[in-house]
């Protein structure tokens, strides 16, 4: 986290004052002024003007302190309470803010800021925004002005927009309450920097919306259509010990959360669009956030299904995603409902610290999900996990692709689509294009089945491949099933080195699958007890479509694991495709047939390399050829 981000929210925490002595007071805009009577402050349909179906109220101070309540009335014609405080002083919310009337929306605008204490409480039967926006603006262009009260239009039409006319926005800060709309309702804050702690925001079966802005520009009141295109700055939000919820426990309705902002850091806090009983519809999270994502100690994002339902939907749109410190994306599911799909986009992705994404599925859960990744760069390390798998189901594990410029994993990164022993379904696709792609350090990209499905296929295309320090690339079957493809394209350079190993093979009664490497590659570096494999499986094409010379350096195939030949599947060819061929030392391959060379004009090979089938005992010396 930035000093800058840091103080920015320091700031924003102390710079709206303390809770003191509570008063609404009415500006007298609207019809008489003057303070009305605590601590049960009645704000009746005759304390302002109604137009169709819009009640309009003006206060010059809205206080709510301890122990008091503020109550909007109305009559039943009503559909939106539009209140707005002109005063210039922050409104401190440390009461029961309510409303009786049915179904009406609530909108509490005060430029000055708004602060819920601890103590606060929502009770309303229709949809809260509050904002410190400078008007609120309406489908006709009439405007209700809170800066300006004077250029104010009162209109039938119904409310579209909120508008800010300068950079200085206010904040709004919820400290340690909980706030909660009805089902299917809308939550919504519309401020400067938004700073949440200790509390909570909940729409269950309906709508979280936060939006935060530092410059003029206009909002829309629909959090689906609201969009920051049109700001030059944004502001910050901030979520710590928070929960911002949604969790469907009835039948139907549409539920989402909306971020939108500059910089958005949460930790030890929680983003839960969950889906918990029957039916209802798919969930979503949609986050913009133009300069930053931060998530951290165990700061968690969730549209789960534990229901029929799919689960949700999960967007990112930012420069920079970190997660570090056990954080965690999912879209999983448990009892049927597909999982769903996470989806992405950022200038520079890093994910440290066992932070981990998932879109699985599990116990009666249905399809397992897709994670889509598209960077300029993505950087694992340290225990991390992006997985997409299968567990307790007969559904096939999920689909991860990332395309970037470079990915680097190390120190235990892993992506993974393994389809586990209690499950029967197949493993899933990994898919990876990339100028870079860097793994050292224990690095895994794996698919694999544990039972009678078969592992997935891996597809992986680059400019230039590094693995290096036990690293993996994997696609590996440990019972019946037949080991997935893997397919690598490398247009420059190849590097396998340090016991790293490319292996498409299975433990089990199953074949192993078929690892393809399309290389027309200037440089390929295969050493130091390196490994590419089909253990115990079908056939290793090796091809080169371009480039001049083919250098098998050191092993071809060196062992790495002794139990990756030990199971009971059909052992199979290889293939190598070759204007040149070079192997050097000793070189270990598990075959069924001898080698078959084809297009390759020059092979050679140094004294000891050889190619040998483990299972049926045949060796056949490399350099006779």
């Amino acid at each position: 986290m930035s000093i800058p981000f840091l103080l920015i929210v320091f700031i924003g925490l102390f710079s709206i004052p303390k809770f003191g002595g509570a008063e609404i007071i009415l500006d007298g805009s609207l019809g008489r002024s003057g303070p009305l009577p605590g601590p049960d402050f009645k704000i009746g349909a005759e304390l302002g003007q109604q137009y169709g179906g819009n009640l309009f109220h003006s206060f010059r101070q809205f206080d709510i302190a301890v122990g008091e309540r503020a109550t909007f009335s109305g009559p039943d014609t009503v559909n939106n309470v539009i209140s707005r405080v002109t005063g210039g002083e922050v409104s401190n919310i440390n009461g029961l803010l309510r409303s009786t009337l049915p179904h009406a929306d609530l909108y509490l605008i005060n430029p000055a800021g708004v602060m819920f204490g601890e103590q606060a409480q929502l009770d309303v039967l229709g949809s809260f925004y509050v904002s410190t926006a400078d008007y609120l603006r309406f489908s006709d262009g009439a405007q209700f002005h809170a800066s300006l009260p004077e250029n104010s239009l009162l209109t039938v039409a119904p409310p579209t927009a909120f508008g800010f006319l300068n950079s200085n926005q206010a904040p709004i800060s919820v400290q340690g309450s909980a706030l909660s709309v009805p089902d299917t309702e809308t939550l919504s804050i519309m401020a400067g920097d938004i700073t949440l702690t200790e509390g909570g925001l909940h729409a269950p079966m309906g709508t979280v919306h936060l939006s935060s802005v530092a410059s003029a520009g206009e909002l829309s009141v629909n959090p689906e259509m609201s969009s920051l295109d049109n700001f030059a700055l944004l502001g910050h939000i901030t979520l710590s010990e928070f929960t911002l919820g949604n969790a469907v426990y009835g039948f139907d309705g549409a539920h989402s959360i909306y971020i939108r902002g500059g910089q958005f850091w949460m930790a030890d806090s929680v983003i839960n669009a969950k889906v918990k009983k029957r039916r209802g519809a798919a969930s979503q999270i949609v986050m913009s956030s133009r300069e930053a994502v931060v998530l951290e100690q165990d700061a968690v994002m969730a549209t789960d299904s534990f229901s029929m339902t799919d689960a949700g939907e999960m967007r990112i749109e930012t420069q920079n995603l970190m997660m570090r410190g056990n954080a965690m994306m999912s879209s999983d599911t448990q009892r049927g409902g597909a999982a769903g799909v996470i989806t992405i986009q950022a200038h520079q992705v890093t994910i440290t610290d066992e932070a981990k994404i998932s879109s699985s599925t599990s116990h009666e859960g249905g399809s397992s999900g897709r994670i889509h990744i598209t960077a300029d760069a993505l950087d694992m390390r340290g225990e991390t996990q992006i997985k997409a798998t299968s567990r307790g189901t007969d559904q096939a594990a999920g689909q991860i692709i990332i395309k970037a410029d470079q990915v680097q994993m190390a120190d235990d990164a892993t992506l993974d689509t393994i389809a586990f022993a209690d499950a029967n379904g197949d493993g899933g696709a990994v898919s990876i294009e990339a100028k870079t792609l860097k793994m050292t350090d224990r690095a895994w990209i794996i698919s694999s089945a544990f039972n009678r499905g078969q592992s997935g296929p891996i597809n992986i295309e680059v400019d230039h491949l590094i693995l290096s320090g036990e690293s993996a690339i994997a696609s590996t079957t440990f019972s019946q099933g037949k080991g997935g493809n893997i397919r690598l394209r490398v247009h420059d350079s190849l590097s396998i080195s340090d016991a790293a190993v490319v292996t498409s093979g299975t433990e089990g009664e199953g074949q192993g699958g078929t690892v393809m490497l399309v290389l027309p590659a200037d440089k390929i570096t295969i050493a130091d007890i390196a490994q590419i494999d089909s253990a115990s499986g079908v056939k290793n094409v090796v091809t080169d479509e371009i480039a001049r010379m083919l250098e098998l350096a050191k092993q071809l195939g060196g062992e790495v694991d002794g139990s990756v030949f030990t199971g009971g599947g059909r052992p199979g060819k290889v293939f190598i495709q070759a204007d040149n061929l070079s192997l050097e030392s000793r070189g270990i391959k598990p075959l069924l047939e001898p080698l078959q060379l084809e297009y390759c004009e020059n092979p050679s090979a140094e004294k000891g390399s050889f190619i040998s089938d483990r299972r049926e005992g045949l060796y056949e010396a490399f350099s006779d050829l």
